[in-house]
């Protein structure tokens, strides 16, 4: 695969793609790859001036089609609106092809789209917080971007399933002013199908990487709840006038497999540990806590902690916190899922340490029976404690937890802690353990 460094891309100002668009101005390079200013020719005659964004790696037609194809999808959906609203919260889509082989980024994948005159919000807010006011204006038009692109589209194979942005950060949203002169914000970038490798690869900033959603690192996973998870993360920004994630793994050099790793294990750890401070030191924020906690509750670090499966629902969270209402708190049962989930990722991330923090913690809480009945008691702290106990060849500790969990509550996560702890002694007994759980109507 033919990809494009860095230096490259400065250096065709002038040159012609496809015959039909000319380069005119290098604008900034991303995880997908770079943008242009340039114009649309039409037998050498300007037709309108364009941005252009170019893949980094050349691809296959059918590589090309899978690439763009939710970008294309929404840039449709978008203009078959009958919302003129919608319209305005996105950068509209002229074209899309593939350079033709001979030329200029042979094989390379591009796409047109309207040049928006503005600046990126990264470059509106200079590294300085926003006033809240300005913060909550700029947000508002972003989430129902993105909550536009939730919503289920049918596919090709008849399937109806969300659109995912996948890389929401300041740089792809743009500020702009409309016929009036009132500011405007734009979301760019939308429904491109960057691999999660992709936007872990590394570049010369790191900056991709500081608006990921933790599931990203620790599972590989993008998801609408990682969307949720990054929405809010641009919001923080805007109030603390820095990202908590920026300088992480700066120290890091070169692109060895290592290196890639730590890089991970490292930005998992820094998500894991942020408290987001700004959400209760802000001036401003302290007399609208619904909105605070809005946020707090969308930047969880277990996506399926955050209550907002997508930017729909938490719009509507948004909106409704305006009025003065907050989402629930997490009672203590979920509070020792989301611990043990966390813990987790830190052990798929070999962050063993961190990993043995968050699991004691989950079942110290999922044992006081005061505050979580056994009834609620989370079985997934007792699943996954088994699991390391044995991982750690403590198997006498193992079988006591297994023990513990199962006389507590018969469900799914309990049983097959008794079937893991079994496969160690008596793996006749661990099947019998595993069927039960098979057709266990508690899937906790």
């Amino acid at each position: 695969m033919i990809s494009i460094g860095a230096t490259d891309w400065e250096n065709c100002r002038g040159k012609i793609i496809d015959g039909r668009f000319r380069l005119e101005q290098f604008l900034a390079e991303g995880g997908f790859g770079a943008v242009y200013r340039g114009s649309h020719l039409a037998y050498g005659t300007v037709m309108r001036p364009v941005a252009i964004k170019i893949s980094k790696n050349a691809m296959s037609e059918e590589e090309a089609r899978v690439a763009f194809c939710d970008a294309l999808l929404t840039a449709r959906l978008v203009e078959s609106s009958k919302d003129p609203e919608v319209t305005r919260l996105f950068v509209a889509v002229y074209d899309a092809g593939r350079c033709p082989p001979g030329g200029l980024f042979a094989g390379h994948p591009y796409m047109v789209m309207e040049l928006v005159e503005g600046e990126t919000l990264r470059s509106a807010q200079r590294s300085r917080p926003f006033p809240l006011t300005r913060a909550m204006a700029s947000f508002e038009p972003l989430l129902r971007a993105v909550a536009f692109m939730h919503q289920p589209v049918e596919r090709s194979d008849g399937t109806r399933q969300p659109i995912i942005h996948r890389d929401i950060k300041p740089d792809n949203i743009l500020v702009c002013r409309d016929e009036s002169g009132s500011p405007q914000v734009k979301l760019a970038d939308f429904g491109c199908a960057i691999e999660i490798d992709t936007l872990l690869g590394w570049t010369q900033s790191g900056g991709d990487l500081a608006y990921l959603a933790p599931e990203s690192f620790s599972d590989e996973v993008n998801s609408p709840q990682s969307d949720v998870y990054m929405l809010a993360l641009v919001f923080y920004e805007m109030i603390a006038g820095r990202n908590p994630f920026a300088e992480v793994g700066r120290h890091l050099r070169g692109d060895s497999e290592a290196n890639r790793l730590e890089l991970r294990r490292l930005h998992l750890a820094s998500r894991l540990s942020e408290r987001f401070p700004c959400l209760d030191s802000h001036e401003e924020l302290r007399c609208r806590p619904e909105l605070a906690e809005v946020i707090r509750s969308a930047l969880r670090a277990d996506a399926h902690s955050r209550p907002f499966r997508s930017a729909g629902e938490f719009h509507q969270a948004w909106s409704e916190a305006q009025g003065g209402a907050a989402p629930a708190e997490q009672r203590p049962w979920e509070i020792a899922s989301r611990l043990a989930a966390e813990a987790d990722q830190c052990y798929r991330m070999a962050d063993a340490i961190r990993g043995d923090q968050l699991l004691n913690q989950a079942l110290e809480l999922n044992r006081q029976v005061d505050s979580i009945p056994d009834h609620l008691m989370a079985g997934a702290v007792y699943l996954l404690a088994v699991k390391r106990r044995i991982a750690e060849d403590k198997l006498d500790e193992a079988g006591l937890l297994a023990n513990e969990g199962y006389s507590r509550r018969r469900c799914r996560s309990t049983i097959l802690a008794m079937a893991a702890y079994c496969t160690t002694r008596n793996p006749r007994l661990a099947r019998d353990f595993e069927e039960e759980a098979r057709v266990c109507g508690d899937p906790s």
